[in-house]
């Protein structure tokens, strides 16, 4: 009687320790799943190349600060085995973004995804699509991203033709978590 009332705490300790394990492991989006709410800062680096219709050419270098974005965004998992993720920003006043995103150990990447960004080169207001890659890593509850931004926009004119380059970014996200 006594090696059978063993036996069962032995087999009950193996399944406490069992159970425990595996509810103490975290899949790969886990750590950045959640409700956030996050401001952006930008400034961009630009080649502006302008050729007139009598054939002069004239470049210059530029920086352009972006309007500064706030609102909610949703870190949504897709697949917990391959770490792949969904962010949303629904920005104030403003439009919806969805990027795809790979959670890897502490870092989350978002590759090569499209929006359209916004700026004024003196008076004259740009609409420019652009690819953006970049990094989060997250530090209590606050994720933090450093995005980039990368492509060119032709403003073809009756009497001049304006070629904007990007050389340059620094994109900041700050989101802080709603929960």
């Amino acid at each position: 009687m006594k090696d059978k009332k063993n036996g069962i705490i032995f087999l009950l300790l193996i399944l406490t320790a069992a159970i425990s394990f595996t509810s103490c492991s975290k899949t790969k989006n886990n750590l950045f799943k959640g409700y956030y709410t996050f401001k952006t800062s930008a400034t961009i680096d630009m080649t502006v190349t302008t050729t007139c219709s009598s054939g002069s050419v004239s470049t210059e270098a530029k920086t352009f600060t972006l309007d500064t974005e706030n609102g909610q965004m949703n870190i949504l998992s897709v697949d917990n085995k391959t770490g792949e993720m969904i962010v949303t920003m629904n920005i104030l006043n403003g439009e919806v973004i969805k990027y795809n995103a790979i959670a890897s150990d502490k870092t989350l990447t978002i590759d090569n995804q499209k929006r359209t960004i916004k700026f004024y080169d003196g008076v004259t207001p740009i609409e420019m699509d652009v690819t953006v890659s970049g990094t989060g890593s997250k530090y209590d509850e606050t994720v933090v991203m450093s995005l980039n931004y990368s492509g060119t926009y032709t403003d073809s004119g009756i009497v001049q033709t304006t070629n904007y380059t990007i050389t340059g970014s620094e994109i900041n996200c700050v989101a802080r978590s709603n929960d």
